[in-house]
């Protein structure tokens, strides 16, 4: 192949590509206004001053609200992970974290709050919050990270509208921890008809009709036994 029959065919390609990256963005778009749809209309769940809704029966969330709708909605399935940030760095990962830091900013007047909790307490803390998002990690790896905004003004750590961001924080944290365990509990169930599934799918039914021909020659099984446990193995 010659180098301009190479360029043309790199350009081809390329021209390919971008076609199918236009088609799933489209999908994706249209899925994405199709959850937000169903979740905004099903009378759902409001949970931190209407931060986040949620329906547990679709099992939908949607977040970063507009007037009407949310901007964004995900399903329960592809919710993998969270993380909180404050100030743009990140605080807190998962409940464990999380508890410890609200516990202790609460027993502070919140000063800090989250800020150096995560590590005991021993880094130095702030006594002005500009952000506190929630980085929720989902199951997509061209966009494998949603942001939830909970607190986005600049706020003193001893004021009431940070006292209310962060219960906000925490109160979606927990919604997303009881997401994130349930998913992980389905995946747990799943597991022995994955594995039993896997270890019938490696089984070789020669190899098997065998070592039953073995044990009826022996006298161990009746024929009758032997020509049913064939038919199994042969799928008949």
């Amino acid at each position: 192949m010659g180098l301009l029959d190479k360029m043309k065919q790199n350009y081809a390609e390329a021209q390919e590509k971008a076609k199918n990256d236009r088609n799933l963005a489209k999908e994706k778009e249209k899925r994405q206004n199709q959850l937000i749809d169903k979740v905004a209309t099903s009378y759902p769940t409001k949970i931190a001053h209407n931060k986040l809704i949620f329906n547990d029966d679709l099992e939908i969330i949607g977040f970063d609200m507009g007037m009407l709708l949310p901007k964004q909605a995900l399903e329960y399935s592809d919710i993998i992970d969270y993380e909180i940030h404050q100030n743009g760095s990140s605080v807190s990962r998962g409940s464990i974290n999380l508890a410890r830091g609200i516990g202790m900013g609460l027993a502070t007047n919140g000063l800090g709050l989250i800020v150096g909790l995560a590590t005991g307490g021993k880094q130095k803390t702030k006594e002005v919050s500009e952000k506190i998002e929630i980085f929720i990690k989902v199951n997509d790896p061209t966009n494998p990270t949603r942001i939830l905004v909970t607190s986005a003004k600049k706020l003193k750590t001893d004021s009431k509208q940070y006292a209310q961001d962060l219960q906000d924080t925490q109160d979606i944290a927990a919604t997303l921890d009881r997401i994130i365990k349930q998913n992980e509990e389905r995946k747990l169930a799943k597991q022995p008809d994955q594995q039993k599934e896997n270890a019938s799918s490696s089984v070789d039914p020669l190899e098997e009709i065998a070592k039953l021909k073995k044990l009826l020659d022996m006298g161990a099984i009746t024929q009758d036994e032997f020509e049913e446990k064939k038919k199994q193995l042969l799928d008949l």
